[in-house]
């Protein structure tokens, strides 16, 4: 009974001290060497798909904040896809469209 006992305890201890704790002594010998970093050139193009339905009112500031982020702009593709809105969404995005072109 003892047994399962410290188990059980040890069970509730490691999500919540004992992992991160872990975690913590493992970043202190690893060193990240910045493996993971891409040069200009190197950067993969992306997609950006924003799926709408009777978005005109939240539309505008969704696309200036797709627009806004820091991405090399020949490397991005932006969908955007709408369930065929019955409301001024197309007008909208297709205004916007216009404007940046």
């Amino acid at each position: 009974m003892k047994i399962v006992y410290w188990l059980l305890i040890i069970l509730i201890l490691y999500p919540l001290c004992i992992y991160p704790l872990s975690l913590y002594i493992i970043s202190i010998f690893y060193k990240n060497e910045k493996k993971d970093r891409y040069s200009l050139d190197e950067l993969p193009k992306i997609s950006y798909i924003v799926t709408v339905y009777n978005e005109e009112n939240v539309i505008l500031k969704k696309l200036e904040n797709i627009m806004s982020l820091k991405y090399p702009k020949d490397k991005v593709e932006y969908i955007i896809a709408s369930d065929d809105s019955n409301d001024k969404t197309h007008e909208i995005v297709n205004e916007y469209i216009g404007s940046i072109i």
